[in-house]
């Protein structure tokens, strides 16, 4: 029995984001995708998503880890710890929820942060 698509997808989206690539996130995503972001912004398709990612991320330059993980079917919810610049201990910094279609991409994303 291998690893499921939704924890597969939270695993490269973490090692993706620890790497600094944050041009690669994008291809994590289905072309029409949805991701619903921090404080009401919404990016729709991969290259909306992608952009937003390198601009957000590129600023903050975050180490992250997941603190906890459940899935049901396509769907996994998982709690992020991150460090960042101004942040030098862990500390729980959002929390995930992804729905990936039949080809393990993902076709609705939600951050809530703290």
């Amino acid at each position: 029995m291998g690893i499921s698509a939704p924890r597969a997808f939270a695993d490269r989206y973490v090692e993706i984001i620890n790497k600094g690539e944050y041009s690669k996130l994008r291809d994590l995503f289905a072309a029409d995708a949805l991701f619903l972001a921090p404080h009401g912004q919404e990016f729709r398709g991969r290259d909306e998503i992608g952009a937003f990612y390198e601009k957000f991320l590129g600023d903050i330059t975050p180490t992250i880890r997941i603190a906890s993980y459940v899935e049901q079917g396509n769907d996994c919810v998982y709690e992020l710890e991150a460090i960042a610049k101004d942040v030098p201990t862990y500390i729980l910094g959002a929390i995930d929820h992804a729905t990936l279609d039949a080809d393990g991409k993902v076709v609705r994303f939600t951050v809530f942060t703290k």
